[in-house]
């Protein structure tokens, strides 16, 4: 559930075969009137989207995720359990935010990178880094290989 791209390339399968993507969204969500989101977006219980912030397709914002005002997040986007992703955010595709992370506010992530669980991040984010901690700190490269062979 963690892997944004996968389930992005697994989606457009779907929709060849010409099957609809659901959107399930909790009752117990609250998302404003002015968030906008694409097909495939699953929001849990408790999960806060403010106003102006605009999800992209295939993203999952878990238990008590908060996504403050006027974010962009791209597509393939997972945000877990209780994290805070503060205004102004832009996060690119494919992009896991762990549990319990913070995202300060005008703070860009870039594609297919990885904030590990609790981490607090206070700067930009370059695309496929892996960044842990208070401050978060490039920890390694996100080298995933993908092998779509199961669709032939």
């Amino acid at each position: 559930m963690y892997d944004g791209k996968l389930r992005c390339i697994i989606s457009e399968k779907i929709k060849k075969k010409k099957l609809k993507l659901l959107s399930i969204i909790s009752p117990k969500a609250l998302i404003s009137k002015s968030a906008q989101h694409e097909e495939g977006f699953l929001a849990m219980p408790n999960v806060v989207v403010h106003k102006k912030t605009k999800i992209g397709k295939n993203c999952y914002l878990n238990v008590n995720a908060v996504v403050d005002h006027e974010c962009v997040i791209g597509d393939g986007v997972h945000i877990m359990g209780s994290a805070y992703i503060a205004g102004r955010v832009k996060i690119h595709n494919y992009v896991s935010i762990g549990a319990n992370a913070t995202v300060l506010p005008d703070v860009e992530i870039g594609e297919g990178a990885i904030v590990g669980a609790g981490s607090v991040v206070t700067k930009d984010v370059k695309p496929y880094n892996v960044v842990v901690g208070n401050p978060a700190k490039f920890l390694r490269k996100n080298t995933k290989k993908y092998n779509t062979n199961i669709f032939s």
